[in-house]
C-alpha cells in the first residue's frame, strides 16, 4: 500500500467497504438460515395441510389454500421489488454516512490540520439525515408489505371458515348481538359471501354515540330491526331474540327452542365476567337480564367469548353472586367515605393488569349509579307510602 498511488489514498472508502462486508455477511447469514429453517419446512407443511384438506374435505378447500397463497407470493414478490430499491438507496446513504465518520477518523491529522471538524460533522449530520429518511421510508413500507400479507392469509382463512361451517347449506340470516367492533364489524363479509339479510336490534342514537368512547360499530345498520320476543325462521330453527340490554343497549341474545340452546354474546360469557361501563352500560339491566336469561329452560349456552356453557343455570347464578359480591365491596367502600372510581379500585381490585383498570373504573361507575339508583327508588317508595298514610 506505500507504494500505491496518491489518488488511491485520496480515494479511498475504507468505512463504506468494511460497512457493505459486514451487510454482505449477515445477508448471506440470513439467507442460508432462512432457506433451511424456513422455507423448507414450509414447503413440506403447505404439501401436508393439502393433502390433509384433499383428502378430509374437498377439493375445493384445497384450491382456495392454494389461490390464497399464490396470491400472498404474487404480493409479496411484487412488493418486495420495490422495496428492494428503497432499501438499496437506504443501503448506499448507510454506506456513505459509515465512510464519511470512519475516513475522517482515519484522517484524524488532515482534518485536525484544516481546521475542519464542523465541516466533517456537517457531512456526517446531511449523511444521516437522509439514512433516516430513507429507513423510515422502508420500515413504512414493511408495514404495507405486512399488511398485505395478512389481509390475503385472513380472506383465505374466512373463506375455509365460511365454508366449513356452512357446508352444503344455505344460509338464512345472519343474526348480530350488539355493535361493538369485535362483533358487528363481521357481519359485512359474511353477508357479502352468504348473500344473506342481517338481523339485530338496530343502530344507537347519535345524542347516545357521543357520550362514550367505547369502540362501536357506527356503520352497521341491520336489513331486519328485530325487537323483543321476534321470532326469525320456523320449525326445527325458528329463533327467539332476546332484548338484554346491560352490557351494551342494542344487545340481542337468541334463543334456539328446539335445540334447548341461547346465544348468549357477551351478557353470560364463558371464560370471565361481563363488562358493564357508563353510560352504555347499566348494572340494574344487566341483572335484569341474568334473570331473563335464567326463566329459559336451556340445556346450553353459546358465547360470544369463551367455551360452551353447559350449565347455563349454575353459570348465571354463579355471574350473579359475583357481581352482587362485588357490588357489597362498593357499597361498603361509599358508607366509609370512599366515593372516588379510581380511590375504590385500588381497594377491592387486587393484582389488576394496567390496562384493566380503566375497565375497572368504569364497572364501579356502574355499581355507584346503581346505588344512587336504589336509593332513589327507596325514596319514592317512602314518600308514597307516607302520602297513602297521610
Amino acid at each position: 500500500m506505500k507504494y500505491a498511488s496518491l489518488r488511491y489514498h485520496i480515494d479511498r472508502k475504507t468505512g463504506a467497504l468494511s460497512r457493505i462486508i459486514e451487510r454482505g455477511v449477515k445477508g448471506v447469514e440470513f439467507l442460508l438460515r432462512f432457506m433451511l429453517f424456513s422455507i423448507g419446512p414450509l414447503i413440506l407443511e403447505l404439501m401436508f395441510v393439502g393433502g390433509i384438506l384433499f383428502y378430509l374435505f374437498d377439493v375445493w378447500y384445497l384450491a382456495v389454500v392454494v389461490v390464497t397463497i399464490g396470491l400472498y407470493i404474487w404480493f409479496t414478490f411484487k412488493v418486495t421489488e420495490w422495496r428492494v430499491r428503497i432499501r438499496k438507496q437506504m443501503n448506499d446513504l448507510d454506506a456513505d454516512a459509515n465512510q464519511k465518520a470512519i475516513d475522517s477518523l482515519l484522517n484524524f491529522e488532515t482534518v485536525k490540520y484544516f481546521n475542519a471538524e464542523e465541516r466533517e460533522a456537517t457531512r456526517y449530520d446531511e449523511s444521516m439525515r437522509g439514512y433516516e429518511a430513507a429507513a423510515l421510508k422502508t420500515n413504512y413500507t414493511l408495514g404495507f408489505l405486512n399488511f398485505g400479507q395478512s389481509f390475503f392469509i385472513t380472506i383465505g382463512l374466512i373463506l375455509v371458515m365460511v365454508m366449513a361451517a356452512i357446508g352444503e347449506r344455505p344460509v338464512a340470516g345472519i343474526l348480530v348481538t350488539h355493535t361493538h367492533t369485535d362483533h358487528s364489524p363481521g357481519a359485512a363479509p359474511l353477508k357479502l359471501l352468504t348473500g344473506a339479510k342481517t338481523y339485530g336490534f338496530g343502530t344507537l342514537s347519535a345524542e347516545l354515540l357521543a357520550l362514550t368512547d367505547e369502540e362501536v360499530d357506527i356503520d352497521f345498520v341491520p336489513d331486519v330491526a328485530l325487537s323483543d320476543g321476534q321470532t326469525v325462521g320456523d320449525g326445527a330453527w325458528q329463533v327467539t331474540a332476546l332484548h338484554t340490554p346491560g352490557h351494551f343497549p342494542n344487545h340481542m341474545c337468541y334463543q334456539l327452542e328446539s335445540k334447548g340452546m341461547i346465544f348468549s354474546g357477551d351478557h353470560v360469557m364463558g371464560w370471565s365476567t361481563t363488562a358493564i361501563i357508563p353510560p352504555l352500560g347499566n348494572l340494574k339491566e344487566y341483572l335484569e337480564g341474568l334473570d331473563k336469561l335464567a326463566g329459559y329452560s336451556t340445556l346450553a349456552m353459546l358465547p360470544s367469548h369463551g367455551p360452551v356453557i353447559e350449565s347455563p343455570a349454575k353459570r348465571i347464578s354463579d355471574v350473579r353472586d359475583h357481581r352482587l359480591a362485588r357490588h357489597k365491596q362498593v357499597e361498603a367502600c361509599v358508607r366509609r367515605g370512599v366515593r372516588a372510581p379510581s380511590a375504590i379500585v385500588e381497594e377491592i381490585y387486587t393484582d389488576l393488569t394496567p390496562r384493566l383498570i380503566e375497565a375497572a373504573k368504569g364497572c364501579v361507575k356502574a355499581h355507584l349509579e346503581y346505588i344512587t339508583e336504589s336509593a332513589e327508588k327507596r325514596l319514592v317508595v317512602g314518600l308514597v307510602q307516607s302520602v297513602a298514610t297521610a
